[in-house]
């Protein structure tokens, strides 16, 4: 639902910020910005509320920087998005900015979505504080569907670099390349790789394979994904 993240970012809230102000958790509000899970009305009411808009609000297409988006199914290459924008107007440098802020939201939003995943786990497992089946269960669907987004984060990563190489008229610098490490994906993505294996480990040791069939399948589609960022 990108409407969602738009109307988010347009009064300059975090994911914890919004979550924070509507009581809807910010890993459920992520997923539901990426497409990963359909929210229930009453998630949609809540989120309306905090952000004090509509909820048809968040059905209404996003205007994007130069004209309607294209039909469904129907994906713009890079090379066209940049045509089309000249026609709008705009200059190289202008698109540039704007397709540069977009794609390390786009990082950001995904990175925080995992560390917000792992934090609380990463003090269980520290703690020794007891969990059930259930929660393990929910830990594992909550970073498959997440981790679902990494092609598509991938393919930002890479579209992202033919425009520095093809466009981009100012050296790269070292703040630059800092903001890029900052904005990435890799640490979180091995971080949590790193709490998936401690978590599977731990239910091994407190329940049976019948009972981790269905988190077995979920580890193993989480460590396809996020292994090919880690």
């Amino acid at each position: 639902m990108e409407r969602l993240a738009e109307l988010r970012e347009g009064q300059a809230l975090t994911l914890r910020d919004l979550a924070e102000k509507s009581g809807v958790d910010a890993n459920t509000i992520n997923q539901v910005e990426l497409g990963h899970r359909k929210p229930r009305p009453s998630t949609l009411r809540k989120l309306a509320k905090a952000l004090d808009v509509d909820v048809r609000e968040f059905f209404e297409e996003p205007v994007p920087l130069g004209e309607a988006p294209r039909e469904a199914g129907q994906e713009e290459t890079f090379e066209e998005m940049m045509a089309r924008e000249r026609r709008a107007g705009l200059t190289d440098a202008a698109i540039i900015t704007e397709y540069e802020r977009l794609v390390r939201e786009y990082r950001i939003s995904w990175r925080d979505a995992l560390e917000n995943l792992v934090e609380p786990w990463e003090e269980r497992l520290r703690s020794g504080s007891a969990f059930d089946r259930g929660m393990v269960e929910q830990f594992f669907d909550d970073v498959a569907a997440i981790s679902r987004g990494v092609a598509r984060a991938l393919k930002t990563g890479v579209t992202e670099s033919l425009l520095e190489n093809r466009y981009r008229q100012a050296p790269i610098t070292a703040e630059d390349v800092e903001e890029m490490h900052r904005s990435g994906m890799a640490h979180a993505a091995s971080r949590i790789l790193d709490v998936c294996e401690k978590v599977w480990d731990a239910a091994v040791e407190q329940f049976s394979q019948d009972e981790l069939a269905e988190v077995r399948r979920l580890h193993d589609e989480t460590r396809r994904a996020l292994g090919r960022v880690a």
